[in-house]
């Protein structure tokens, strides 16, 4: 209590009391603070400064400052109200306020009037305040006005005394006293004005749309119908952007049914509300009810999604085109209207035709024209070309919207450029920040988990939140978290999940649909149950990609592939979701991975038949399948070969239902290794030129820098042992691995990238060996592995084998064995004879490792073990090495203390072939005999 006084008694010491102040009064105002002003002390105050007096004490700025505070701090308010009436209005002006009063003073000054209930002389002091300081300290006004609606909805938040319609009917007047008008419809750049009403939009609150209804009643009795207007359309546009959808539906009905004016902003939100909704069938309609209040540029995206979504293209083109029948041309709404109509369903050609054609009736693009321009061409995957199309935005002068840039984001998505999408992001900020939506968040942060990159996914988040005030909802939260999920770390994306999962976030499924992505990743069966429990009390509506993470879960932890197949029937049936490509991609995946290639097929057949468009991972699936079917057949690849010409060919000329116009270069590229490896290296040169003609135009040569292909030329290039072309390529493709790894936004190592050269060196190694270069090997194994890439099994096997053979790099290759392969060959070879022992034996049980294995069949499977072919080999060329040296026993001195576990394997017998050998076995006979016998590396004993 002494400490909590001392802030308060040196404030006492600073003022300098006047004359007029009684001693007695300054030892009350000196009294340290018990929470409360006692009857006496309050009746002595009341008569020195609120008492019938004609000449009350004159005071000082200082004075009535610490007066006021001393009243506050006590909760004296009704005396405080009276201190204010007196002392903070002029004597001489008639209810002006006194020179040098604070903003501070007042703000007290109206909580002491609204704690004492006395909102008809908060009324008057906010009239006041605005009358007197609006045109010199507006901002002050403004941020005062916010202030008092704060305390407000806060009291009637807190007391049933306070009507919740109050706080917003008085700061619909207020705001129009000082404004001239209460219609804000621009967050960006109206935040100070709107700040504190949008935070209590975000609060979630019984009975929100009857209380705002009711404030509009009040407002058009009260203030008239203008104002209603006006404040109906700020509710509407701030429910919009804060996603409050319900509320903006019930506010625009309001507006309709009032006779209410409707202004721009309204219909747009209306139509992003029935967008939202997924009510396309009363976006055109309202849209053309209201022709005053259309503005084509920021409604016509939910003109043209309403459009798409009814899927009624043949009307259209028919309506269109009887426009020329009837000897009214169409006008450049209905190109507008029919070229994004048909840039939906990928038909490009005739999006461009019709371009060409009213460019050749000399009108100029509008909005609508350009954008399914665009659109056009992202839809058929001409992803460079949409910057051109982008850039005749500036060269019409028409401002993008805000679904354009969501579109270039797509653009950089498509091309994995996440430095492009960020200077983009840049570029909008400083043209009209307004623009930018969590959507374009949203997708970056996702673009970064692509990249495995959760530092730039999290500060992409903090700068949504913070710098550009967007409310995140599950879309922007999911998408971290599936960052966080994809970079190992699905720990960091359950914390967010905890954060964030409450029942007045928009999408909640999201969430789940996340976290049980993450549990499955973790391998834990049980925590995703506990989900899909919770998802089922709650009453979460399922959506798509809630049955994804289902199948996913059933495939990947429980091995359940027939459950996984009834659920994609299920959904066939399922009245409102049905199954997409991606339903089919995660079964077919898990077939892959256990050469289930009939599953394979009877999937594809399933989509055919129930008209669901593919995509390129289906049809890679689908191609590796009949590949592996026919390989273990008859081996001949003819039949395959036709098949995937055929397939390329349909996708191209758009008779094959697919979900993106342009095939991924994997579709050929798995099929070109399987031909070069088993069939003809020309034959599949021609298959990757037959691609290159049909997705990419000759002047395009981006598609040679892409890892698939170049991995496919890598392949096919050692097959036909063109070593320098291989060299080249392989140079290239280091390089671009580098390049990628250096970038601005590789803040943190990208772990997709760690597979790079899985499967690839085994062709650098034979490459190496063939341009008698072996010699170079070593270091390059060293820095790849330094960097974090992947070398799989076969590579280090075909690497030891090379390195043995050279006498300069056998050191080499036994260090490589020794730390790397050789501790799986005998856990191996240990599991194999325990087996066979307890089989023979019938004493299973013994053995520890036999009951580990039992219990877990995949545990103790190294990925690293020498081959037995690689064994035998390592073994002759070590025979061979050996037998060439002059100092044979200091050499094996050497190599048991350096390299002591491929050694014990080595001297497991006698090398017989090692000339001179006799003699080692008889001068260490003893230390042969405790290896041989306790089969351990008995590093202390003397060789």
């Amino acid at each position: 209590m002494l400490r909590s006084t001392i802030p308060l008694a040196r404030q006492c010491r600073k003022v300098d009391w006047g004359p007029d102040i009684p001693r007695k009064i300054q030892t009350i105002l000196f009294k340290p603070s018990n929470g409360s002003l006692n009857k006496q002390d309050s009746a002595a105050l009341n008569a020195c400064f609120m008492g019938n007096l004609k000449e009350p004490p004159k005071l000082s700025y200082k004075e009535r400052r610490y007066i006021i505070d001393f009243l506050s701090d006590r909760r004296a308010y009704p005396d405080l109200n009276k201190f204010g009436r007196r002392y903070l209005y002029s004597q001489e002006r008639l209810y002006d306020f006194v020179d040098k009063v604070s903003f501070i003073e007042l703000r007290q000054y109206l909580h002491s009037l609204l704690r004492t209930k006395n909102t008809i002389l908060i009324d008057q002091l906010m009239s006041k305040v605005i009358a007197q300081f609006s045109i010199t300290q507006k901002e002050a006004v403004t941020n005062f006005i916010n202030s008092a609606y704060v305390l407000l909805h806060d009291e009637a938040k807190q007391e049933k005394w306070l009507d919740p319609t109050e706080p917003l009917v008085k700061w619909a007047k207020w705001m129009k006293l000082l404004n001239g008008h209460c219609n804000f419809t621009d967050y960006t750049h109206q935040r100070k004005l709107l700040k504190t009403l949008m935070f209590t939009l975000r609060e979630s609150r019984d009975n929100e749309i009857e209380i705002f209804q009711k404030s509009l009643d009040i407002i058009k009795t009260a203030q008239g119908v203008s104002s209603t207007s006006q404040f109906a359309s700020t509710v509407i546009y701030l429910s919009t952007h804060n996603r409050s959808f319900d509320l903006a539906e019930a506010i625009w009905d309001y507006k309709v049914e009032n006779n209410l004016p409707i202004e721009s902003s309204d219909l747009t939100c209306i139509l992003k509300c029935y967008c939202h909704f997924k009510k396309y069938n009363l976006v055109e309609p309202t849209h053309s009810a209201y022709p005053e209040a259309q503005d084509e540029h920021s409604q016509f995206d939910y003109l043209l999604i309403a459009h798409s979504k009814l899927e009624n293209w043949s009307a259209l083109r028919d309506q269109f085109n009887a426009l020329f029948n009837i000897g009214e041309l169409p006008n450049i709404k209905h190109y507008g209207i029919v070229m994004y109509s048909m840039a939906t369903i990928g038909e490009l050609e005739n999006v461009e035709k019709l371009y060409a054609q009213l460019l050749r009736r000399d009108m100029l693009p509008t909005y609508a024209v350009l954008q399914s321009l665009l659109y056009a061409h992202y839809k058929v995957g001409d992803l460079n070309a949409c910057f051109a199309q982008f850039e005749l935005f500036d060269k019409y002068s028409i401002r993008p919207s805000s679904s354009t840039y969501t579109l270039m984001f797509k653009v950089f998505r498509g091309l994995s450029n996440i430095e492009g999408a960020l200077r983009l992001l840049k570029r909008i900020t400083e043209s009209d920040v307004s623009l930018i939506s969590e959507t374009h968040f949203a997708l970056l942060i996702h673009m970064c988990a692509k990249f495995t990159n959760p530092l730039i996914a999290h500060e992409l988040f903090h700068v949504m939140t913070q710098h550009y005030d967007i409310r995140p909802t599950s879309r922007s939260v999911a998408a971290l978290m599936d960052v966080y999920i994809e970079s190992g770390n699905p720990e960091k994306a359950l914390s967010l999940f905890n954060e964030y999962n409450r029942d007045n976030i928009e999408g909640r499924i999201s969430l789940f649909n996340k976290a049980i992505k993450a549990y499955t990743t973790m391998g834990d069966q049980h925590q995703c149950e506990v989900l899909f429990g919770k998802i089922v009390k709650l009453k979460l509506a399922n959506d798509s990609e809630f049955f994804n993470v289902m199948l996913r879960y059933l495939v990947c932890l429980k091995r359940d592939y027939d459950s996984a197949e009834r659920v994609i029937d299920q959904m066939l049936n399922h009245p409102t979701i049905k199954p997409d490509v991606t339903h089919f991609q995660v079964l077919m995946d898990a077939y892959d991975k256990i050469s289930f290639r009939e599953g394979i097929h009877n999937l594809y057949r399933k989509m055919n038949e129930n008209e669901i468009p593919v995509n390129s991972k289906v049809l890679h699936y689908l191609i590796k399948a009949t590949f592996k079917v026919q390989m273990r057949s008859q081996g001949d690849l003819e039949q395959s070969i036709q098949l995937l010409d055929r397939i390329m060919k349909n996708a191209a000329e758009r008779t094959l239902d697919i979900t993106f116009g342009q095939l991924h270069p994997s579709i050929v590229a798995w099929p070109m290794r399987a031909v070069a490896k088993y069939h003809s290296p020309m034959k599949a040169l021609d298959l990757l030129n037959h691609y290159s003609h049909l997705f990419y135009p000759k002047e395009d040569f981006s598609i040679n820098s892409k890892f698939t292909v170049m991995r496919s030329l890598l392949v096919v290039s050692a097959e036909i042992e063109q070593w320098d072309e291989f060299d080249s390529i392989f140079e290239r493709y280091i390089a671009r691995a580098e390049a990628l790894m250096k970038a601005p936004s590789a803040t943190t190592r990208n772990k997709k990238l760690n597979s790079l050269f899985k499967g690839l060196l085994v062709y650098k190694v034979r490459h190496l060996a063939a341009t008698e270069k072996i010699y170079l090997l070593p270091d390059l194994l060293k820095k790849l592995s330094s960097e974090g890439y992947v070398i799989d099994n076969l590579s280090w096997n075909e690497a030891v084998k090379e390195l043995f053979q050279d006498s300069r790099t056998i050191e080499s290759g036994l260090q490589i064995i020794n730390e790397k392969l050789i501790h799986g060959f005998n856990l191996i070879h240990k599991y194999r004879l325990l087996k066979r022992h307890a089989e023979e034996t019938n004493s299973a049980n013994r053995s520890w490792l036999l009951r580990q294995k039992k219990a877990d069949p995949k545990s103790f499977q190294p990925t690293l073990y020498l081959s037995a072919e690689t064994y035998s080999k390592t073994m002759e060329y070590m025979d061979r090495y050996l037998s060439s040296l002059t100092d044979l026993e200091g050499t094996l001195r050497t190599f048991i203390k350096d390299y002591p576990y491929f050694m014990k394997s080595y001297l497991m017998k006698p090398r017989t072939h090692i000339n001179g050998w006799d003699k080692i076995e008889a001068d260490h006979a003893s230390y042969f005999a405790a290896l041989r016998q306790s089969k351990r590396v008995t590093l202390h004993a003397q060789f």
